[in-house]
């Protein structure tokens, strides 16, 4: 759905932030003082055997992220999406209900495109998304405030560039469509008869045409199905 999307990429964008601000903190801390102790307790001698036996958590996590890399997207093949994008899938992530794929890329770790595809309620959907729209940018734009320490000029300069409407050239999908973006954030929904596709993308890399991008998939996605 669209604020599952959304607030997903929303909290990387915040992570980001907090990291990047971990880091700052860090450079200006005064350094620890790194005397090792005369003796070792009995709880660090760990023998090799021991520490190098890996756990069965991490075996289950490596064979996890295993079959992430290797899943095959059922809405839209893989390679379709990669000649889209311009870029390698390094892992999908497939759930349902509704059918849901979401990639990430080895050449662009931050980019994530999500394609959803149902065969059914695509009008209700399409109407959702646009009156969600307005509240997922409300949030951007308090969030732009809240960066702009009171400086209503950088206020809006932020806006201007975290909230942005589509150009009137953006190609046409389906029976009818809507798109809006919101932060790193854009999303594209389209319908066919009762079916829908709706399709986001954040982060995109430098050079991405996103208003070009995310309706080629969306038509890509309706005539598979």
């Amino acid at each position: 759905m669209l604020y599952r999307a959304f607030l997903a990429i929303l909290a990387l964008a915040l992570m980001s932030a907090c990291a990047h601000n971990e880091n700052a903190a860090s450079t200006t801390a005064q350094p620890e003082s790194t005397v090792a102790p005369a003796s070792a307790s009995p709880e660090a001698s760990e023998s090799p055997s021991s520490s190098s036996e890996a756990s069965p958590e991490a075996s289950s996590e490596a064979a996890a992220s295993g079959q992430a890399a290797s899943a095959q997207c059922d809405i839209l093949a893989n390679a379709q999406v990669e000649e889209v994008t311009h870029l390698t899938t390094k892992s999908v992530k497939v759930t349902s209900s509704p059918d849901t794929c979401e990639f990430e890329f080895k050449e662009s770790p931050l980019t994530h495109v999500t394609i959803e595809y149902a065969p059914s309620g695509g009008p209700d959907e399409l109407k959702s998304t646009r009156q969600g729209a307005g509240g997922a940018q409300a949030i951007i734009g308090g969030i732009a405030n809240a960066a702009s320490n009171g400086n209503s000029n950088n206020a809006q300069a932020i806006k201007s560039l975290a909230v942005a409407t589509p150009p009137p050239d953006m190609p046409k999908v389906g029976d009818d469509q809507y798109a809006f973006a919101a932060g790193p954030a854009t999303f594209f929904i389209a319908t066919k008869g009762d079916a829908y596709t709706q399709v986001s993308i954040g982060f995109p890399p430098d050079g991405m045409s996103r208003w070009q991008v995310l309706p080629e998939l969306a038509r890509r996605t309706l005539a598979t199905h």
